[in-house]
């Protein structure tokens, strides 16, 4: 591991590389900030098991359109098993707590918006169930049988999504507050790894539950991503919170069979599931369902 990533370093820095390399948190990744006198770098590897699930290649390919759209920190090294990237000194990544200011949102919202109505096409497709299933199948015997209940739970509004489609457009799929960094140059999203083609829903709804906004926050979300009263949207996004918390929750169960801190993801799989839950069997639901229809 040493051995192979002074390797990267020298590719990176020529044949006097000089680099000193700080461990970055994340969890599925391995990240490191690079310094080299007044030249800095962040260094992404991939962590191990995520080959199983990640399209690398595509990951470069939507991040590099990110970047060029001005979201996104701009690429150094294109490689999809060491990817480097600008740092940014001055940036830090959104708290939960900065959402109770409503620049904060509208900021967000309409980063979102510029993404979604680029016009651009991302690799990859990213369908909910589809990969729910995955992620199930890649766990094995751990995924929680309460788990995989909810998963059977929610097969209405798998019907009922794929009989209403929409149009699908580039998606980050992982816009939790700590990938939106904050600086001087504005705001950028940063880990583009699980980004793909995706119905607008899954952004604004992934934020919602990440951030955990109440209804009156929601709504100012939308209003800054501009829905223009699409009251479908609204109600996709709704669903889409409860649906995602099954999301996480199948994605963490997943994580456990190669990850070095299981246990840490047992715990996030018990969190998720216990909060898909209420939602996914409340008498809501198929009125949720009923609404995007």
């Amino acid at each position: 591991m040493v051995e192979t990533k002074s390797l990267w370093l020298d590719r990176l820095s020529g044949k006097e590389p000089g680099w000193t390399a700080t461990k970055l948190a994340g969890l599925t990744n391995r990240s490191f900030l690079l310094r080299r006198g007044s030249d800095s770098a962040v260094l992404r590897l991939p962590g191990p098991g995520t080959q199983r699930y990640i399209d690398r290649r595509a990951e470069l390919h939507n991040h590099a359109i990110a970047a060029a759209l001005g979201i996104a920190p701009d690429i150094i090294l294109p490689d999809p098993d060491c990817l480097v990237t600008r740092y940014l000194e001055d940036a830090r990544g959104l708290a939960s707590e900065r959402f109770g200011d409503v620049a904060v949102i509208d900021a967000v919202g309409r980063l979102l918006a510029r993404l979604h109505r680029s016009g651009r096409t991302f690799h990859g497709r990213m369908e909910l169930f589809p990969k729910v299933d995955q992620y199930l199948a890649l766990a094995g015997a751990e995924a929680p049988i309460g788990l995989r209940r909810l998963r059977e739970l929610a097969e209405p509004a798998r019907a009922a999504l794929e009989a209403c489609p929409v149009a699908w457009v580039p998606s980050h799929i992982d816009p939790a507050p700590a990938n939106f960094l904050l600086s001087g140059q504005g705001l950028f999203l940063i880990d583009w790894e699980y980004s793909a083609m995706c119905e607008p829903a899954w952004d604004l709804a992934g934020l919602a539950i990440e951030a955990r906004l109440g209804p009156v926050q929601r709504r100012r979300l939308l209003a800054a991503y501009d829905t223009a009263g699409d009251k479908k949207l609204a109600a996709r996004v709704e669903l889409f919170r409860a649906l995602l918390h099954l999301v996480a929750a199948s994605w963490a169960a997943a994580q456990v069979v190669a990850a070095e801190d299981a246990d840490g993801y047992r715990t996030l799989v018990g969190d998720y599931t216990n909060r898909a839950e209420p939602l996914i069997v409340s008498a809501d639901f198929p009125a949720l369902i009923a609404a995007i229809r």
